[in-house]
């Protein structure tokens, strides 16, 4: 009874103040009324005991990378279960290094350091935070509603500087039908980050966007993240173009016979590969070690300076694929020769008498148990000539391929033709 009235006595004091501030009060038609019936209200559970458990928490890192210093970050690596609702804090930091290249050693001698004492000793360290990017020790708190606490000593990369993207250049790609959308080779490009150091390549996220139809251009976007979050963004434009007609790349294995077939890269520019007629010229005989005899027309050469310019370059690409090596050939080099006069008139990897390009070697009596050939023609320089190969997937695919230990290489010119300058690339094991 006495719960009732109190209610009614508060109800009454809320009219009576309404009324005292000059409001008008609604008419009311008939006044409450007052009854011995009581209603039955909920009974209040009060709690029964104390909680005094602590939240059970399991840590899936001792490591937090992290560009946000707050609670939702530290709640990423780790899980609690508990009956009540449960804060997490991210305090108590310890600076131990400014930021630096981690890599797996590293990252373990500074968790070796971390602090292994109890919750209570963690807790009673200063709740200071973080002064700016570095390497901190720090404690994450997991807290539930009546105050219990499970805290753990964390190593904290805090970092706020995204990754570096090198090699980023517009470029022209070569291929077959220029309305295609193009394959991208993103391998060249480089990624730098004050505390991932070198990421690899593949690490990155491209997406393609079309410019210009008719001219065939694109845009190639591309990001990166690091440990902690920061991201790097680029982009460069891409070219199509048509290539030549095109001959098969054929791989030959001395052992079983036979023949894969991938396709060459031909010229750079958009002329058809047939070679005007030259007018008649006097000839010259260049013999070559005691293999081959070359006939030549005067006017003519083999540019050994620009060929030999071309094996760095390989050998460069190699190391960033991490291959090894290939070294010089001068029997290879006389095959290569014998295919870049070959190639003025039959741009294939057919020979003019109608045999595979291998049988070259036969013909030098070098044994191989697997062999390939990269042509081109019209390139004027070392670079030029790389460029094209390493933008055609089949040509990149001899180029690094690691069953390849030497390499012969030829450069032939004549300025009587269409494309003056003819490239030849032969490799074997």
């Amino acid at each position: 009874m006495k719960r009732l009235l109190a209610y009614i006595l508060i109800m009454g004091l809320s009219a009576a103040t309404l009324t005292a501030c000059g409001s008008e009060p609604e008419a009311v038609e008939d006044e409450p009324v007052i009854t011995d019936e009581v209603e039955e209200l909920p009974e209040i559970q009060e709690p029964v005991g104390e909680d005094t458990t602590a939240p059970v928490v399991e840590w899936t890192s001792d490591v937090l990378f992290t560009n946000s210093l707050n609670a939702k970050a530290a709640a990423g690596i780790l899980s609690y279960t508990d009956d009540s609702d449960c804060t997490v804090e991210l305090s108590r930091f310890t600076k131990l290094s400014n930021l630096e290249t981690l890599d797996a050693d590293k990252i373990q001698s500074y968790t070796d350091s971390l602090n292994k004492n109890t919750q209570d000793e963690l807790l009673a360290m200063p709740s200071n935070k973080a002064a700016g990017e570095g390497i901190y020790r720090a404690v994450v708190s997991v807290e539930d509603a009546y105050g219990n606490v499970s805290a753990h000593e964390i190593l904290v990369v805090y970092d706020k500087t995204a990754p570096e993207i090198g090699g980023i250049a517009n470029r022209t790609v070569v291929q077959a039908n220029a309305s295609s959308e193009p394959q991208v080779d993103l391998s060249g490009l480089t990624i730098t980050d004050n505390v991932d150091g070198e990421m690899d390549a593949s690490s990155l996220s491209a997406q393609l966007e079309l410019k210009d139809e008719a001219k065939h251009v694109y845009e190639m976007h591309v990001s990166v993240k690091d440990r902690c979050g920061n991201e790097a963004i680029d982009h460069f434009s891409i070219t199509v173009e048509s290539e030549q007609p095109e001959a098969n790349t054929t791989t030959a294995s001395a052992e079983q016979n036979t023949t894969a077939s991938n396709n060459s890269a031909n010229t750079n520019n958009n002329k058809q590969a047939t070679q005007q007629a030259a007018q008649p010229v006097q000839q010259k005989t260049v013999q070559y070690q005691t293999t081959t005899t070359f006939n030549m027309a005067e006017g003519t050469l083999f540019n050994e300076n620009m060929a030999q310019a071309v094996l760095p370059i390989i050998n460069q690409r190699r190391a960033d694929a991490g291959l090894p090596a290939l070294t010089w050939n001068n029997d290879l080099t006389t095959v290569a020769k014998v295919r870049s006069l070959e190639i003025v008139s039959n741009f294939e990897h057919k020979r003019p008498d109608g045999r595979e390009f291998s049988s070259a070697l036969d013909d030098q009596h070098l044994s191989y148990g697997v062999a390939g050939e990269n042509l081109a023609c019209g390139q004027t320089s070392a670079d030029a000539v790389m460029t094209e190969w390493m933008n055609s997937q089949t040509h990149k695919d001899n180029i690094l391929r690691k069953d390849y230990k030497k390499v012969g290489i030829a450069c032939y010119y004549d300025p009587t033709t269409t494309y003056q300058y003819y490239w030849v690339e032969v490799f074997s094991d």
